[in-house]
């Protein structure tokens, strides 16, 4: 329980001391503005400018080229030059 009514003062003080900072550099909440509003001076459209386009040429991209595939290992998973437990004498 202290600790709840030691927050609520806490926050309260808080709350006391950023309207305190505020008022002190004429921001306050719902208070007329000690700046005076700018005033906005439009200017009449001015036309677009003509954008010219440059044609951009590329290195055309490489033809494909066919690729054989040769399978080299045997198709049970066991290879020649390994054998285990035979001829190892």
């Amino acid at each position: 329980m202290f600790h709840r009514v030691a927050l609520f003062f806490a926050s309260l003080a808080a709350a006391l001391v950023l309207a305190f900072g505020l008022a002190a550099t004429g921001i306050v909440p719902g208070g007329p503005s000690s700046v005076a509003d700018p005033v906005v001076a439009t200017a009449p459209p001015q036309p677009e400018p003509t954008v010219q386009v440059d044609t951009v040429y590329l290195t055309p991209p490489v033809a494909p080229q066919e690729v054989t595939v040769t399978q080299t290992a045997q198709s049970n998973g066991e290879r020649d030059d390994e054998h285990e437990g035979r001829g190892d004498d």
